[in-house]
């Protein structure tokens, strides 16, 4: 009993170090990922995010947040109280009352310290979860880029300054898909 014990333990430790062994190789030999660095900066030629196909469950909800991010979560210091109205307009009452109370505490001043102009840009998008047909809640990325350095800078180009996951609540308001809620994750 003792001998096959050995075996068996002998015949599986040779299969633990031939499988690390492949993992080894397959690792060592693997090509290079395209894009394996920071993603690039929207150009001309190629746009930052491009939408699917949204059928089905929650794809109206998910076309409307990726619509409305870009504004929410952008900033362009020269004109905030038009920032601000960019950004609510796709809000529900409730949520635009919320959102307000804190980019005034929070985006206002920091955007007026640093005087600079900030794009969100949608990476990619999808649903979690749909709540009947009148609530869905999507998972979007989104990169906060900064398009104009701030003034006395001599940035000339846009500099990726965060990169952000972020649970958008989308409910159906008088036949429109409103963001009742943003929470980064």
């Amino acid at each position: 009993m003792t001998v096959l014990r050995d075996r068996r333990v002998t015949v599986l430790l040779v299969l633990v170090l031939l499988g690390s062994a492949l993992a080894v190789v397959l690792a060592l030999t693997r090509p290079a990922a395209d894009g394996a660095t920071a993603p690039p900066v929207e150009t001309a030629q190629a746009p930052y995010f491009v939408p699917a196909d949204l059928l089905g469950p929650g794809g109206e909800a998910l076309a409307a947040a990726v619509s409305a991010l870009p504004a929410a979560l952008g900033y362009d210091h020269r004109d905030l109280d038009a920032t601000l109205t960019r950004a609510t307009q796709a809000m529900t009452t409730g949520y635009a009352r919320v959102f307000t109370r804190t980019f005034d505490r929070r985006v206002r001043p920091l955007a007026q310290r640093q005087r600079s102009v900030v794009e969100a840009r949608v990476r990619g998008a999808g649903v979690v979860r749909t709540d009947g047909d009148t609530a869905v809640v999507c998972l979007v990325y989104v990169d906060q880029v900064q398009v104009r350095p701030r003034e006395g800078r001599k940035d000339a180009q846009p500099r990726v300054l965060s990169r952000n996951r972020v649970r958008v609540e989308m409910v159906l308001r008088s036949g429109a898909w409103k963001i009742n809620g943003i929470d980064p994750l």
